[in-house]
């Protein structure tokens, strides 16, 4: 476990979000998935798309050290659509921390239920965090299909 805080998105972020965001599905996913899926995936994300969907979503960061080590986000309809960890900070409390957070936030607003297409890579973490897989199913992106998990947790 780091010493690290959870905040808000700004679009000032962008940036620095892509790019640990790229990194982690290039250093991290590429254990699951082939190189061709991985460019792909890696590929669609930008700065841009980061500051366009702004207003799509609830997205967080954890911050370590004045670093963007993690950002994790969600719909108003209880998707969660995004949980990635820097290469360098996996298994360190980063992706709990804005798992606990995303909760928070999603019970504050009144959702019932989040739910999720989790990679391979994930699929454990959530599990072990209380979501239920659905089933396996296939994430187009492009021209791939990756093999994801939909996955979903009920608050109480």
């Amino acid at each position: 476990m780091i010493f690290m805080y959870v905040r808000k998105f700004r679009a000032s972020d962008a940036v620095e979000v892509a790019r640990m965001h790229r990194n982690t599905i290039k250093f991290v996913n590429s254990k699951d998935y082939p190189s061709r899926q991985i460019k792909v995936w890696a590929g669609r994300t930008s700065a841009k798309r980061f500051r366009d969907s702004l207003n799509m979503f609830y997205r967080f960061l954890a911050i370590h050290n004045g670093k963007i080590v993690g950002y994790g986000d969600f719909k108003k309809d209880g998707e969660l659509a995004g949980l990635y960890v820097h290469k360098g900070y996996q298994r360190k409390g980063v992706g709990y921390s804005l798992l606990k957070k995303i909760e928070k936030s999603a019970r504050q607003k009144g959702i019932k239920k989040l739910f999720l297409s989790s990679t391979i890579t994930a699929k454990g973490f959530y599990k072990k965090h209380g979501y239920k897989l659905i089933r396996k199913t296939k994430f187009p992106i492009k021209n791939q299909k990756l093999a994801v998990y939909s996955m979903e947790k009920q608050f109480k």
